[in-house]
């Protein structure tokens, strides 16, 4: 075969295609304040500059290697299965998966916003699925932790530090863990003697007017005088290794959590910086996580009232992440029966926005934007003379097209004359 054949058709026999080449960053493009997630959290489109590192899909650090401005341009709102979303130009690329890709076990292929929007469902099925994140290698901190991650979990479900701290739960294996993850200057005590088994206290192991270890962090975390609705993550425990941030959501489960379905778990909360908090870590592991709202009611004096608002984040989880370490819990753990696939539900006119695009070094030429979304950057076409195809079905009687991407001009034009050659 030809390499002009093999450019107009691929490798197997097929029907012509659209060849693309030129400048790189020309068309795909998200809003300067979309966010973009580095080794040390998430920063503002706008502000990455080439030789900045950001995050890709295995999770791990990689360089911008191309920033390109992209002027006023329309923008749309891309929202997925579990409400994350994102919003992206029209040209804009992402690596998607459709349903007869996946019946055919065919990996997937690059694919603009505006060809994603043609075939957004097939039949009743949602048809376009993106991979989901590898859990996130963030920076190294230079400290240890203040509280033990999964000991802070749990007080984040299960405590409360008016006096001294303590910790409400009757489980005997939580409780026993409780008391080898505080600090060695303090010690666990019953909480309410006259009611054996119910609560922990955490104080000085010595008794004298010190406070304990334990409060003193929380303290310096501003955590000990949170009220329920108060209480979050502190942000350098969000950027936690990963062993430290799926200790933490282990604590955190193990408190307030449930085991629903097999490698699916609830958590509740009040709080809902707390709320958000849960679905960050969640998602940095690679998991997904849904929030729904529901204000709960209850009977006081045979009077009917409200109570506070409640968060209910629904999550499940890749096969190598147990988010649970109560023995109540992994007695119900099981691996996910079915996937949960990552696809794409809307895509909806956003207004007009300031974009621009980057290029990282990444392997597979991809990078994480809001809530944890993986998509491509800008190198569509830039590796000319190299083709790139970014559809297949063309009829047949089209000849192939030589399309030009130009650095003044925000899109494609076809150069005059081409025919075969």
């Amino acid at each position: 075969m030809s390499l002009l054949q093999t450019i107009r058709t691929g490798k197997a026999q097929g029907p012509p295609r659209l060849l693309i080449y030129g400048t790189e960053g020309i068309g795909k493009a998200q809003p300067l304040d979309a966010r973009i997630l580095t080794p040390s959290g998430f920063v503002p489109m706008g502000t990455i500059c080439v030789g900045d590192k950001v995050i890709g899909s295995d999770g791990k650090t990689h360089h911008v290697i191309g920033v390109y401005p992209q002027g006023e341009k329309e923008v749309y709102r891309v929202t997925f299965r579990d409400g994350s979303s994102t919003r992206c130009c029209d040209d804009h690329l992402w690596f998607t998966q459709t349903r007869a890709e996946r019946d055919n076990e065919i990996s997937g292929a690059v694919r603009t916003l505006k060809d994603i929007r043609k075939n957004l469902r097939y039949g009743t099925h949602f048809n376009h699925q993106v991979p989901r994140i590898n859990p996130v290698q963030f920076a190294p901190r230079k400290t240890p932790p203040m509280i033990d991650p999964w000991l802070l979990g749990m007080f984040l479900g299960d405590g409360h530090c008016s006096g001294n701290v303590v910790l409400t739960n009757s489980e005997v294996d939580l409780r026993k863990r409780i008391e080898v993850s505080i600090p060695t200057n303090d010690a666990c005590s019953e909480a309410a003697p006259a009611f054996p088994g119910k609560a922990l206290r955490i104080g000085r192991d010595r008794k004298n007017n010190d406070i304990s270890d334990t409060k003193s962090a929380l303290e310096s975390l501003g955590l000990a005088d949170c009220r329920a609705e108060d209480k979050f993550v502190p942000v350098q425990y969000l950027l936690a290794s990963v062993e430290e941030r799926l200790e933490l959501l282990r604590g955190l489960l193990d408190s307030d959590g449930f085991v629903t379905n097999p490698g699916a778990v609830e958590y509740c909360t009040v709080s809902p910086r707390l709320a958000e908090d849960v679905v960050f870590l969640i998602r940095s592991l690679g998991g997904s996580a849904k929030t729904t709202e529901k204000i709960p009611t209850y009977k006081h004096h045979g009077e009917k009232r409200q109570g506070l608002k409640a968060y209910r984040i629904f999550a499940s989880f890749p096969p190598e992440i147990v988010p649970v370490s109560s023995a109540k819990h992994l007695e119900k753990w099981r691996s996910a029966e079915w996937t949960i696939r990552h696809t794409i539900r809307s895509v909806e006119p956003d207004g007009v926005a300031l974009c621009q695009c980057i290029r990282v070094d990444a392997p597979d030429s991809l990078y994480v934007t809001d809530d944890f979304l993986v998509t491509h950057n800008s190198t569509f076409g830039a590796s000319a003379p190299k083709p790139i195809f970014p559809d297949r079905g063309w009829p047949r009687q089209h000849r192939l097209r030589l399309v030009s991407a130009v650095p003044d001009f925000y899109g494609c034009r076809e150069l005059p004359g081409n025919a075969d050659r």
